[in-house]
């Protein structure tokens, strides 16, 4: 848009008081800045995928809530498939859900967390309600109690193991939160894979606890936009009326079939990233000035005092990884993905050159 070009009168005063998202991306070797899997699919997983797109009829409309990958996805969690959703991405689930329990409401939310939470909160009206995390990041247990006791807000979002910073909640302490409202808390359980920790076993018991989870990590899927949640089907079938239909491709549902009919290459990239990352933890903790949190995830959070210096001179070496300093809770962090063996050395490398 033109500096002297103006938005339609219409557009809503909530879609333009926040920022469209946004990701600098400058030119780079290694990319370790979007939390994605190092890995693309084993080459035999790729052509069985290929050979089932061949036989898909590309002319015709999928299943309007991808009936096929849901079935799928109850077969691995143990869950029923009326209480499975899936979707083009969480993404697109987090929006769902604010969009049925909260639009002008409240939102409840950790802080510092996954920024689209919030993005999605604001653009439907809704008072964020920010609940500090502690100076470790882990949750602050009783004030976040009396955030759903007292402000009782519609809707509530907990990433676990946490985004951005990685660490794992105790599910004691989440069940605890669940149990405190009747109001819906979203659990995403976008990094469960390389936490193995999950409170899907709670969903019998209670039900305003939801889980959310993708395709992107772990399974290497970022580039089909798969993710889905479990739920009780009553809250399911609620959530899938604003969820619009088809809203998953036939080409990215068979993607996800297939690859869930082999999930056992996923195993091999958790356990790889789970060694590589521990050894990156020990050699950031070796650096001077660098304060490292541990993590649960696919990525490391770690502290400098001159974040934008360590990060334009790891883009000068051709390393990209996330500026996430905003500041305040996250102040003088940065963030670097876990890649393969060979980036995540160079990295190191350039890392101690810094120092």
């Amino acid at each position: 848009m033109s500096r002297k070009s103006k938005p339609a009168v219409s557009i809503r005063r909530e879609v333009r008081a926040v920022s469209a998202y946004h990701l600098n991306q400058p030119v780079h070797r290694m990319k370790l800045n979007q939390n994605e899997s190092a890995y693309d699919l084993p080459p035999a997983l790729k052509a069985r995928i290929l050979k089932k797109l061949a036989k898909l009829q590309w002319n015709r409309y999928p299943s309007p809530y991808a009936d096929g990958l849901r079935e799928r996805i109850a077969q691995r969690e143990g869950w029923r498939a009326d209480g499975v959703l899936v979707a083009n991405g969480s993404n697109v689930l987090t929006q769902s859900l604010v969009m049925a329990t909260a639009v002008g409401g409240k939102i409840a939310i950790p802080d510092p967390t996954f920024s689209l939470y919030e993005l999605y909160g604001r653009l439907f009206k809704n008072q964020l309600v920010k609940i500090p995390l502690q100076k470790d990041f882990s949750l602050d247990l009783d004030r976040f109690l009396s955030v759903l006791k007292q402000k009782k807000p519609d809707l509530t979002f907990i990433p676990n193991p946490s985004a951005p910073t990685g660490n794992l909640f105790p599910k004691k302490e989440l069940t605890q939160l669940v149990k405190a409202t009747s109001n819906i808390i979203v659990v995403d359980e976008a990094y469960y894979p390389f936490s193995g920790e999950t409170l899907v076993p709670l969903l019998k018991r209670q039900h305003n606890l939801v889980i959310m989870r993708t395709f992107s990590k772990a399974f290497s899927l970022g580039g089909a936009r798969v993710g889905y949640i479990l739920g009780q089907p009553a809250v399911i079938q609620e959530v899938q009326k604003v969820l619009p239909p088809f809203c998953l491709n036939a080409l990215s549902a068979a993607v996800a079939e297939t690859a869930l009919s082999s999930a056992g290459y996923v195993d091999k990239i958790v356990k790889e990233v789970g060694q590589e990352r521990e050894q990156v933890f020990q050699a950031l903790s070796a650096l001077p000035g660098i304060e490292v949190f541990p993590s649960m995830t696919n990525f490391i959070l770690f502290r400098t005092r001159e974040p934008e210096r360590v990060f334009k001179a790891l883009v000068k070496a051709g390393v990209l990884i996330r500026n996430v300093s905003d500041g305040k809770r996250l102040k003088n962090c940065l963030r670097v993905t876990i890649g393969k063996p060979r980036e995540n050395r160079q990295f190191i490398k350039a890392m101690q050159q810094l120092s």
